[in-house]
């Protein structure tokens, strides 16, 4: 009798736990995209193009260190949904501005969170949102990309090294099937991702507004044909380079520690019907932060010369050609006869190991320069390491700001843990706070955060002509492409 009474509240539970399984569907404007949402002991996602599904049900979930698992059991308060469109001003964007029209669904739990997810015409994001007075530990996040067939795909592998989460993301993209990402053990991949979805266009798996919370790499799915991603471990230890740059050396068994009460990154899942649509994809722009810059107008883009590339080396001079005032005054009467904006004073202009900007070579004559370079019309920008940056950031940008220098070229970063996202919205800033441009290089994915501080002008995270310098990686492998029916 007694075995017979558990079985019987055995079989109530899992009657229970079916008829409160909710679910719930989301459509772009045009009808195109659907996204399907169950909320049951775990919950997933799908999303169907053109009424075929094309990712199959994928998880989502956040796990706090206290062993509290949103979207687990999500005892469903709420739900709201409805639609927007939003004008969005985009200086320096490749439009100067645009409409964004979505249909949202938001899921308000019991538990202080909700999940809110947004469909477009071009992709569908979702993200947590957290409303609690306590801070939180994130001891990780399950981001799952499961997909209906074996697609090909256009993924980029992380650099081989010990660190697998340390990486320039200068990396040339692998054209593979989805079942091959199995066959990298050895590293990692990172975002953004495309998938070859056939004759239902092209899907771009990436993530927006990344903000005091750590970038997703990419790995297969056990058991599945599909990619799951995870954040990056927060960093426990760290050593300083020659360089000056900062490197971890250990890493937490959490991924980041963060206010109660915020919104996460967006998970991104971009779509285009064609290749010609994917480079118009306003997904990561429109999901980001607006802009926290109230005057842009002192912002201009432009393009550089780029004396690293050559060695800083002139001939047929009447002078010693090198990392000196001479040089450079060479660059600026080259850019401002052929209308080049900007001349980028790159790696040498001060001694890296000693970590002071306010230092330059004695060669160097940078006020000289740069009144030189404003009578011909041309600005200055200054390459540094980042962290040496960091570490003076308030110091050197009024310097420099007051001197008339436009604004930085930063490197040296290569990872995108919680602590560097942190220093990459710092740098951003105090930039911003004192009239400079930045741009970075060896830097993870754009995110966004161009439209959060558009003095943000570049993000140099590519395979580019950097690496012809010292590799004959030079294209995709064509034979590879073709062998999987990539056109």
């Amino acid at each position: 009798m007694k075995r017979f009474s558990i079985l019987m509240l055995l079989f109530s539970l899992l009657a229970v736990q079916a008829v409160t399984a909710k679910s719930y569907s989301l459509k772009s404007p045009n009808g195109v995209l659907e996204v399907k949402v169950e909320v049951a002991a775990q919950t997933h996602y799908s999303l169907m193009v053109g009424g075929e599904e094309v990712i199959t049900p994928s998880r989502i979930a956040m796990e706090e260190e206290s062993g509290v698992v949103l979207g687990d059991n999500m005892p469903v308060r709420k739900v709201v949904q409805g639609s927007k469109s939003e004008h969005i001003v985009a200086p320096l964007y490749r439009q100067a501005e645009f409409d964004a029209e979505y249909n949202y669904l938001t899921i308000l739990s019991r538990d202080g969170y909700s999940l809110e997810l947004r469909a477009y015409n071009d992709g569908v994001a979702y993200r947590f949102v957290t409303a609690k007075k306590e801070d939180l530990t994130i001891k990780n996040e399950v981001v799952e990309f499961n997909f209906a067939e074996d697609y090909n795909l256009v993924i980029p592998y992380a650099d081989k090294r010990n660190d697998p989460y340390y990486t320039s993301f200068e990396s040339q993209y692998t054209l593979e099937k989805v079942s091959d990402v199995k066959s990298h053990t050895d590293r990692l991949a990172f975002m953004p991702v495309m998938v070859d979805i056939a004759d239902r266009g092209k899907l771009l798996l990436t993530e927006s507004d990344v903000e005091d919370y750590p970038g997703l790499f990419v790995t297969f799915a056990e058991e599945k044909i599909g990619l799951k991603a995870f954040p990056t471990p927060l960093p426990s230890e760290w050593k300083i380079t020659g360089s000056g740059s900062k490197r971890p050396t250990a890493y937490h068994d959490i991924v980041a520690k963060t206010s109660g009460s915020r919104t996460f990154p967006w998970r991104v899942v971009g779509y285009a019907a064609d290749d010609t649509q994917l480079p118009v994809n306003n997904m990561v722009y429109q999901l980001a932060a607006p802009s926290r810059i109230e005057d842009t107008s002192w912002i201009k883009g432009g393009k550089s010369t780029w004396d690293w590339w050559n060695g800083v080396r002139l001939y047929g001079v009447d002078f010693r050609a090198g990392i000196n005032t001479e040089t450079y005054k060479y660059h600026i009467d080259f850019a401002a006869k052929y209308g080049i904006e900007y001349v980028m004073l790159d790696d040498g202009w001060y001694p890296f190991h000693k970590r002071n900007l306010l230092e330059p070579y004695e060669s160097m004559n940078i006020p000289e320069l740069v009144e030189y370079a404003k009578e011909r019309g041309v600005k200055l920008l200054l390459w540094a390491v980042g962290q040496t940056l960091l570490e003076q950031a308030e110091e050197a940008c009024e310097h420099y700001s007051k001197m008339g220098i436009a604004g930085f070229k930063v490197d040296f970063f290569d990872a995108q843990d919680q602590l560097l996202v942190q220093d990459i919205y710092r740098l951003s800033e105090v930039t911003a706070k004192h009239k400079l441009l930045i741009d970075f290089h060896g830097m993870y994915k754009p995110t966004g955060l161009s439209r959060t501080y558009p003095n943000v002008i570049n993000y140099e995270g590519v395979f580019g002509l950097e690496q012809m310098k010292w590799t004959d990686r030079d294209r995709a492998d064509i034979a590879f492409a073709v062998k999987h029916g990539f056109d």
